[in-house]
């Protein structure tokens, strides 16, 4: 796996594991050109729980992870896309459902998670979204706009 950060190597390698909750030791961190690092984990299962569960913080930066790709250039490497969090503020309630949020979330970008508190239905305020934001958009992620069903058609 690789991910881009600022951090030093010794520090990622003695904290991230342990934020990661593994279950085994990772094997190492090898620092890349470019601000980039390799994680090489003892355990397929511990990667995909690292993959599949965050998009991790560590001194106020984004570990940005993707797996590993046959002929990795750091150098050349460009980031293109970003996770981000959206707050969906005052959603009705009946619009609280994984297909509708799947809906509203492919309009900004790609759905990577929907928050868990969201989905257990705990929180009426707001909905909140993770989505793979793309760098090139010139789309602003800070615009108020509102969602509603057509009355004739019933569709978002």
């Amino acid at each position: 796996m690789v991910s881009s950060s600022a951090n030093p190597p010794g520090l990622i390698q003695a904290v991230m594991p342990k934020i990661w909750k593994l279950k085994f030791s990772m094997q190492t961190t090898i620092d890349l050109a470019s601000g980039f690092y390799c994680f090489k984990f003892s355990n397929h299962d511990d990667m995909n729980h690292v993959i599949s569960n965050g998009h991790w913080f560590l001194n106020g930066q984004v570990l940005l992870l993707i797996p590993w790709k046959p002929n990795f250039q750091p150098l050349l490497e460009k980031i293109e896309t970003i996770p981000v969090w959206v707050q969906l503020p005052g959603l009705p309630v009946e619009y609280i459902h994984k297909e509708i949020l799947l809906k509203i979330a492919s309009v900004l970008g790609q759905l990577v998670k929907i928050d868990e508190i969201t989905v257990r239905g705990l929180r009426g305020k707001y909905v909140r979204v993770c989505i793979l934001w793309k760098l090139d958009k010139k789309k602003c992620l800070m615009k108020f706009g509102s969602i509603a069903k057509d009355a004739d058609s019933g569709r978002l």
